[in-house]
């Protein structure tokens, strides 16, 4: 069987008595105050992770991948025990002539089923297994499983290998076309073992991606999916009234044009402060203003102007709940206005 909880407790009682000692200083030593639960829980802790560090698999890992790891090939292991059996049917009772390896593959498929068997079950029925032998004495040739780790290794060297085995009877099956007609309970034969094989990996691999890289994969999705923000929105407008401005896509804007676009962008910017903003745009004078600069100043303006239109004065802001919703609602209301007006433009 799956022998995890006898190594377990064992390091575990030994971490416990490195610590105790030191636990039963410290309560000894105690100033009055009741502090033993606070002492006897770090010394848990440094027990945990004692065992952590030897055996490299903390409780965690067995709640992740227990279950996956026990339960979850019982439909491939009784696919493995109708393919052994089919199997050595076909093989024992085909007819015909087929000039391609077919039987090869189906015997090396039954082979691999076997592995997988016999990986499976000794998860559940494994033992200490020692014969004597008359000049070495006795030996152990087979122990239970004490890590996840080891079966899950185990599970991906027998994936690899059927994985290859697969290939190559997909190989075969395809140059066996004629084979079809010269023996078709061998080539339909083979033709189950293909799909059955590669539905069952594109199950499992799409379960893998699931667990891997099912948190990022949301992420990206929600975000792909999810409306713009505020923000984004108002970025997006500057983005598109910048090309306006930019035909040959230099990722610049000549001077002259710095008021039409602030003009289409709704801001408008004083007189005499203008020479200043153009200046800051442009440090070498060369008369072309350069985009990143203007991005980083009008992500400083949307800052600034969203804290004037949405921080009203603290007086102005209800205290009741329903009022507060309302007032919240009529601020993004009012913010999103500004928006679509400016998107019209």
């Amino acid at each position: 069987m799956l022998n995890l909880k006898p190594p377990y407790y064992k390091m575990k009682n030994i971490a416990e008595k490195l610590n105790e000692a030191q636990v039963q200083k410290k309560i000894d030593d105690d100033d009055g105050e009741d502090n033993e639960p606070k002492i006897l829980d770090e010394a848990q802790v440094q027990a945990d992770a004692f065992v952590d560090a030897v055996t490299g698999e903390s409780d965690e890992y067995y709640k992740k991948w227990s279950a996956i790891v026990i339960l979850g090939p019982f439909i491939p292991a009784v696919l493995s025990l109708i393919i052994i059996f089919s199997g050595q049917l076909v093989l024992n009772t085909w007819t015909g002539y087929c000039g391609y390896a077919l039987p090869s593959f189906i015997s090396a498929a039954i082979t691999v089923c076997y592995l997988f068997l016999l990986i499976y079950s000794w998860v559940f029925i494994g033992t200490h297994i020692v014969i004597r032998f008359p000049l070495i004495g006795p030996r152990t040739i087979a122990v239970p499983f004490t890590s996840l780790k080891w079966v899950i290794f185990l599970y991906a060297v027998i994936g690899f290998g059927s994985f290859i085995t697969w290939i190559v009877g997909t190989v075969l099956y395809n140059l066996a076309y004629f084979c079809q007609t010269t023996s078709p309970g061998l080539y339909n034969y083979t033709l189950f073992l293909i799909a059955i094989y590669w539905l069952f990996f594109s199950i499992i691999g799409l379960y893998m991606v699931k667990i891997f890289f099912g948190t990022k994969i949301g992420t990206v999705l929600r975000e792909s999916t999810r409306d713009a923000t505020v923000h984004e929105a108002e970025l997006s407008v500057f983005e598109a009234k910048f090309a306006m401005f930019d035909p040959e896509k230099e990722r610049m804007m000549k001077s002259e044009d710095f008021p039409a676009f602030l003009k289409e962008l709704g801001i408008f910017v004083p007189e005499e402060e203008m020479e200043t903003l153009i200046s800051t745009f442009d440090p070498e004078e060369t008369e072309k203003l350069k985009y990143d600069l203007m991005i980083d100043w009008f992500k400083k303006y949307l800052a600034e102007r969203e804290d004037d239109i949405l921080n009203d004065a603290p007086e102005d802001i209800p205290t009741d709940k329903e009022e507060l919703a309302i007032y919240n609602a009529e601020k993004k209301k009012r913010l999103q206005e500004k928006i679509n007006d400016r998107k019209k433009r």
